[in-house]
């Protein structure tokens, strides 16, 4: 029997140059877990059809689609993101290596980097976020001290991707009800011990880590 993963792959070369069969294809590379490869092809579509309003809407929708929606409601909680700023600022110094693990719009990496982190690197899982926020970073001046990385952090390499070791882990992969998002509390743990181990300073579980506890 066929898997996804093999249809896709068979269908690749006779979508190409086809804009709205590419969109489809996307879906389908979405669907078996080809996320950044979806996101690629949606872009390669709309270089082809540049003018094609529908098509545009369409892909448009898709991408949205892949973004979950509790990120639009932590944006809007001030209070969250001023403790966040306020903790940064205690913590971070010249010297600091930052990684954030979870992007979203790329706000805490670009506090970290205001506060004057030495480098900051945040890492997002979402193709579609990823490349969002390394935009919005750049936009803001950020970008020669800010890099995102898409991958999870389950995958990242110490050396590879953060250039060396971080001592300041930062994130908010909790949401408003700590267990609402997909990372729960055994979630959150579970990236930090893996985090603390292979890509912390040789300090290990010393390292600083935001926010340290939380309750509902």
């Amino acid at each position: 029997m066929t898997t996804l993963t093999e249809t896709i792959a068979a269908l690749e070369p006779l979508v190409a140059g086809k804009p709205h069969a590419m969109l489809g294809l996307a879906r389908m590379m979405q669907e078996d877990g080809q996320s950044a490869k979806a996101l690629d092809l949606c872009h390669s579509a709309l270089r082809l059809a540049p003018e094609d309003g529908k098509l545009a809407a369409k892909i448009t929708d898709f991408i949205t689609r892949t973004v979950p929606g509790w990120h639009f409601y932590m944006l809007r909680d001030e209070m969250r993101i001023a403790a966040y700023d306020a903790a940064l600022r205690r913590a971070v110094t010249s010297e600091s290596r930052v990684l954030e693990i979870g992007t979203g719009t790329g706000i805490l990496a670009m506090m970290a980097a205001r506060a004057g982190a030495r480098s900051v690197v945040t890492c997002e899982m979402t193709p579609a976020i990823a490349t969002q926020a390394a935009a919005i970073i750049a936009q803001n001046g950020y970008a020669d001290r800010v890099r995102v990385v898409a991958k999870h952090s389950h995958k990242l390499d110490a050396e590879t991707d953060l250039d060396g070791r971080a001592d300041i882990l930062v994130s908010e992969i909790i949401g408003n009800l700590c267990c609402r998002r997909t990372s729960t509390r055994c979630g959150i743990c579970s990236s930090r011990k893996g985090a603390s181990f292979r890509l912390a300073a040789p300090c290990g579980w010393h390292w600083r880590t935001m926010p340290w506890t939380f309750k509902t």
